[in-house]
This record gives C-alpha cells, structure tokens and sequence, in this order.
C-alpha cells in the first residue's frame, strides 16, 4: 500500500502529517508510529519510532547512546543494552519488511547512526530481489 493511500484510509483523505523525517525513500512519520519504505510499511513501538526518528535526523552521523538514551529515555542513566535491544527490534522489523543490508549502523558501542540514502539510493534498491522459477 502506497503511503498516500495509508493516510486516506487512515484519516479519510489528505492528511497533514506533522513531524516526517525522511531520508531518501524512507520516511518516518512519528505521528503514525510508522514507516514507509516505498510502497512497504513498517509499524513501530513509541519506542522504536523514538529511536529511529533520533538516527533519522542526522543520517550518516553516529549518535552517542548518551545522547539517543536521553532524548529518549529522560533518564541520566545510560542502559546499552536496552539500547541495543530496540535497535536490533527496529533491524527484524525492516529485514521482515524485506530490506537487504543493514539500515542501522553500530558504532562499537559508542552510538548508532542510519545510512545516508538520500542521495541516488531508490526504494527498489533496499529490497531483497525475489528470483522466481
């Protein structure tokens, strides 16, 4: 389902959808605790969405977990491993959407990032080509 037709039947018609963060043929809306990846969407938890929208804004940049953990956390604590854990969720979701490669980028326990797709990367190019017989 495109992601126009996702928000007519979602809200009737043409939607204003506040907060998109985009990088090339993603789109995150946080709104809609979702994204689009093409025409594929992915449903996320408030929390992955808060993740994913942190890495989103800066793509091709390591956030620190210092700093993923506060924006979305509040808490002065850091917890790596809750950290690591929402991240890895967010990865099955994208390779059960079908996604090649790895989206999310780990920076040896230091913060995490995206891929910069916005420059020359189609939709079409992060999914997994099926081979029919």
């Amino acid at each position: 389902m495109t992601f126009e037709k996702y928000c007519a039947e979602r809200f009737g018609g043409t939607a204003v959808l506040w907060g998109q963060v985009v990088n090339g043929p993603i789109r995150l809306v946080p709104s809609m605790r979702c994204c689009f990846i093409g025409d594929r969407q992915i449903k996320l938890s408030p929390k992955e969405t808060c993740l994913l929208e942190q890495v989103m804004k800066r793509p091709g940049e390591a956030i620190s977990c210092e700093e993923i953990w506060q924006n979305c956390w509040g808490n002065s604590e850091v917890n790596l491993t809750a950290i690591r854990l929402h991240f890895s969720h967010i990865r099955d979701r994208f390779k059960s959407a079908g996604i090649q490669g790895n989206l999310i980028m780990a920076f040896n326990r230091k913060g995490y990032g995206i891929q910069d797709c916005r420059h020359g990367i189609k939709s079409e190019d992060l999914f997994v080509s099926k081979i029919t017989r």
